[in-house]
């Protein structure tokens, strides 16, 4: 519930992962999530350090 979910890794693009019966709090905190990930440029950050 606190996190909703979890970005996946190794793609060339921001994906979160929620696990299937997360109700309305953890859908909430995952979209919050995302929303930073998506900010922190995290998946350019990840490509960076393995080129």
């Amino acid at each position: 519930e606190i996190y909703g979910g979890t970005p996946v890794l190794g793609i060339n693009s921001t994906v979160m992962i929620g696990h299937g019966i997360s109700n309305d709090i953890a859908v909430k905190n995952m979209l919050l999530l995302t929303k930073e990930v998506v900010e922190a440029n995290l998946s350019q950050k990840i490509k960076q350090v393995f080129q």
